[in-house]
């Protein structure tokens, strides 16, 4: 049989290279995050005093009328002392309502589904509007943006101009309930205005500014249809679960760092939630929060439960069961230095085979378990609420590295059998060593600015490895997972342009950032991207991670093919160094963007965004004569928070 004919080098797996060092890792930063944690003093917590009651004194009257007692003590009866106890009770006054420590000073983590600046914020943390009650929260969010595109595809051949309105609706509700319960729900509504049609087809018809107009399936029929309208969070919140330590249990949002690995990404009109399970320990200097969450579920529940995700019914590009599992750790030894140290990992299930028959096995698996496991260390002096500058400080820098590990569950052929050695013969020839596709990519990320009244000037390089030769034993191209996309404040810099014409992922991006801020002016910010392919061989990746891949003008001979439609920019997946009419291009595009933000009041602000691309060789030589270097984005966004 194949598995005994098979053998492998064993020094090529390092699957579990690493296990050891990441589990001492996690336990050893827990446990002294703990033994921090005993001298750390508890966090302050609203107390509420009451007054001691005085017993009333009786009248005079009363005590003339009483005869002395003619009984020793010890025979006294107890039903006095009962009676005496029973009227202090009645003179006790009635507990004190318990009132929310949130209330004018909201946690900017209970409001992780907004996107807003500083300013707007704060506003919506000290306000007093929408307190029902001392405990009963009630907030708005109404977000319409408008966004126009041209020339995404840099090809004059091609009419891809577009324009269109997106809206993101919120209402959302916290429910302090006491010092150990709390709830937070937020209903979102997502939409692109004019998506809906007319149930006959024929028009715009009475109906179609409503939101109940679907298709009709047959009874019975077990077909997930997107609905607009959704839950982006519903959890609950175990404030006393144990010393120092809260529990999050629900659907939730959550940021961590700069948001380049996990983020809210509220820069989308849709934005990322998490459903699982979430342990938050917290002290003034360490904090340790570890979570587990389901991203993917392959299997139907019971009345009605339908999932999307299931690869027999949805096909091969679907998930199976997919899991998301994090150990997050954050020191702050002082004002000047914060340390980040975490570890992620998103397990796939093992993929099954879709085909179907009698001969079948519906168990066959195609692919094994994908385990991509992300380690990485984050160091700043942005240690202030909301990632800024202690008061008083000017210069700012970041620094943070990051290795993604594990294995895909793909089988190949050894890579490094450059002999192609095989067995057997006829149908059953095929290669003598096999190996497992491994997880080989890394992130880099340096920056630093300075500020000075209102302005703030700084530069920053990123790297997310990209791949060589994607047909070997190792995935080389950074996966930039949940992180937010344009960018988040203060600075704004946490992305690679608004435009999200490429992310990271195979990019070497330097940028140069400007930022001037005046409470009557608003805010501006400018900025100039020079992205570049980390390796020439990989694809260019958009804003979601897909690859921006297509044809070339050339046969498979390298001749020349006129009217032919070019798309991608210039790469060589399997590198092969006798690839015909093959010109590497190292540049993808240089990106300006121009910001303004203008808050009108406490509850309203308006975001405008223009940018301007061009170009660079890795898409003009692959363009060729269809080559229009230029390309505009432009947004204009309304948002309505309180």
């Amino acid at each position: 049989m194949l598995k005994n004919t098979i053998t492998s080098r064993p020094s090529r797996n390092k699957k579990y290279s690493l296990l050891p060092v990441r589990l001492f890792l996690s336990f050893g930063l827990f446990g002294l995050g703990t033994l921090w944690a005993q001298d750390a003093a508890p966090p302050k917590q609203e107390t509420v005093t009451q007054a001691e009651t005085t017993p009333a004194k009786p009248v005079a009257s009363e005590e003339k009328n009483t005869a002395p007692s003619t009984q020793t003590p010890a025979a006294t009866p107890t039903s006095n002392s009962d009676a005496k106890d029973k009227d202090k009770e009645k003179d006790k006054a009635p507990a004190v309502p318990y009132k929310s420590p949130w209330k004018g000073k909201l946690d900017g983590e209970l409001l992780g589904t907004l996107l807003l600046t500083p300013e707007h914020q704060d506003s919506i943390k000290k306000s007093p509007n929408l307190w029902i009650t001392d405990n009963l929260r009630f907030g708005i969010q109404i977000r319409p943006r408008f966004e126009n595109f041209n020339n995404q595809d840099f090809d004059k051949s091609t009419s891809d101009s577009k324009n269109y309105v997106t809206q993101n609706s919120q209402f959302w509700t916290l429910l302090d309930i006491n010092e150990s319960f709390a709830v937070k729900l937020t209903i979102q509504d997502t939409r692109l205005y004019g998506q809906y049609k007319d149930p006959s087809g024929t028009g715009y018809g009475p109906t179609s500014f409503t939101n109940s107009i679907g298709t009709a399936y047959a009874p019975g029929s077990q077909i997930p249809v997107k609905n607009n309208t959704d839950v982006r969070e519903a959890y609950v919140i175990w404030k006393d679960f144990l010393p120092y330590t809260k529990m999050y249990l629900g659907r939730q949002v959550f940021s961590y760092g700069d948001s380049r690995i996990i983020g809210a990404r509220n820069d989308s009109q849709i934005g990322n939630s998490f459903d699982g399970v979430r342990v938050a320990f917290d002290t003034k200097t360490w904090s340790t929060h570890a979570g587990y969450t389901v991203l993917a579920e392959e299997s139907n529940g019971p009345n009605g439960f339908v999932t999307a995700n299931s690869q027999k019914v949805s096909g091969a590009s679907a998930l199976n069961d997919t899991y998301l599992a994090f150990l997050y750790n954050t020191w702050k030894p002082s004002e000047e230095l914060v340390v980040d140290l975490y570890e992620i990992g998103v397990i796939k299930k093992y993929n099954t085979t879709t085909a179907s028959g009698p001969l079948v096995d519906p168990n066959l698996r195609t692919n094994g378990r994908d385990n991509l496991f992300t380690t990485g260390i984050r160091l700043s002096n942005r240690t202030a609420s909301g990632r800024s500058l202690p008061a008083g400080k000017s210069w700012d820098w970041g620094v943070e590295y990051a290795a993604q590990t594990g294995s895909t569950g793909q089988t190949i052929n050894a890579s490094w059998d450059t002999l192609n050695t095989t067995i057997g013969s006829g149908a059953n020839k095929h290669a003598a060593y096999k190996e497992t596709v491994q997880h080989d990519a890394s992130f880099f990320l340096a920056q630093t600015g300075y500020n000075y009244k209102g302005f703030r000037v700084g530069v920053q390089f990123a790297r997310a490895s990209g791949d060589p030769n994607r047909t070997d034993g190792k995935s080389a191209t950074w996966d930039p997972l949940f992180a937010t996309r344009s960018g988040g404040f203060p600075y704004f810099d946490s992305g690679n342009g608004i435009a999200n014409a490429a992310f990271w992922a195979n990019v070497r991006t330097s940028s140069i950032h400007l930022q001037y801020y005046d409470d009557t002016w608003g805010r501006f910010i400018f900025a100039i991207y020079d992205i570049r392919k980390d390796k020439v061989q990989d694809a260019w990746y958009d804003g979601n991670r897909n690859a921006v891949t297509g044809t070339t003008g050339y046969d498979a001979n390298g001749n020349f093919v006129a009217n032919k439609t070019v798309t991608g920019s210039t790469e060589n997946a399997a590198n092969n160094p006798f690839l015909k009419n093959w010109q590497p291009g190292h540049r993808l595009l240089l990106e300006y963007d121009l910001i303004y933000i203008k808050k009108i009041n406490d509850y309203f602000s308006i975001w405008a965004g223009a940018t301007v691309l061009y170009a660079g060789d890795a898409i003009k030589n692959q363009k060729q004569f269809n080559f229009d270097r230029n390309s505009t984005y432009f947004s204009l966004t309304l948002q309505f928070a309180i």
